[in-house]
C-alpha cells in the first residue's frame, strides 16, 4: 500500500509540475506580450517563411533559451532542487531568455537597418510596442516608417527590411507632415 501511495504521490507531483509550467507560461506571456497566445502565434508566423531573416533571429533566440534553461536546471538539480520544480523553472527561464534575446536582436537589427537606409525622415517604435500591438490591424500601426525621396516605406519584421507603400496607403501609415510635404513638392 505504501508503494502505491508513493507512486500516486509522484504522479500527482508530476501533473502539478506540468500544470504549474503551463500556468507560468501563460502568466509570462500575458506579462511580456500582453497576450497569452502571441508568443506561440508569433513564433509560428516567423517560422512560416523560409526566406525570413527574422526566422534566424527567432531560431537563435529559441536555441539560446533552451540551452540557458537546460543548463540552469541541470545546475540547480545538482545542488538539490526538487524535480517537481524543474518544469516550471525550465519554462520560466526559457520564456524570459528567449523573449530577451529576440527583443534585443530585433531592436538592434531594426535600428541598424534604419541607419543604413539613410532616410530623409523616419519614425520608429520599440519591439515591445510592436509586441503589444501585434494582433491589431498592421496597416494602421507600422513598426517603423521612413521617408526617402518622397516615397514612404514601412518596416517589416518578417522580411527585416523596408517595404515601399503605394501612394493610396500613405495616409494610413505615414505622419501627416510627410504626406503634406511630399504633395506640396509635387504640385
Amino acid at each position: 500500500m505504501e508503494g502505491e501511495l508513493r507512486i500516486l504521490y509522484e504522479i500527482i507531483g508530476g501533473a502539478a509540475s506540468i500544470a504549474a509550467a503551463i500556468i507560468i507560461f501563460f502568466l509570462l506571456s500575458a506579462g511580456l506580450f500582453r497576450n497569452t497566445f502571441l508568443p506561440a502565434l508569433g513564433f509560428l508566423w516567423l517560422m512560416s517563411n523560409d526566406e525570413s531573416l527574422a526566422k534566424a533571429y527567432a531560431s537563435l533566440a529559441t536555441i539560446l533559451g533552451i540551452t540557458a534553461a537546460y543548463i540552469s536546471i541541470k545546475l540547480a538539480r545538482r545542488r538539490g532542487m526538487n524535480w517537481k520544480f524543474s518544469a516550471p523553472a525550465f519554462v520560466s527561464i526559457f520564456v524570459i531568455v528567449t523573449w530577451l534575446m529576440l527583443t534585443v536582436s530585433l531592436e538592434v537589427a531594426r535600428r541598424v537597418a534604419i541607419a543604413k537606409f539613410d532616410a530623409d525622415a523616419s519614425t520608429q517604435h520599440s519591439v515591445l510596442w510592436s509586441y503589444h500591438r501585434a494582433l491589431e490591424p498592421f496597416k494602421t500601426h507600422p513598426h517603423a516608417a521612413a521617408l526617402k525621396d518622397c516615397r514612404i516605406y514601412i518596416w517589416s519584421y518578417k522580411s527585416m527590411s523596408f517595404i515601399e507603400l503605394s501612394p493610396d496607403a500613405y495616409k494610413r501609415a505615414a505622419p501627416n507632415a510627410w504626406v503634406k510635404s511630399c504633395t506640396q513638392t509635387t504640385d
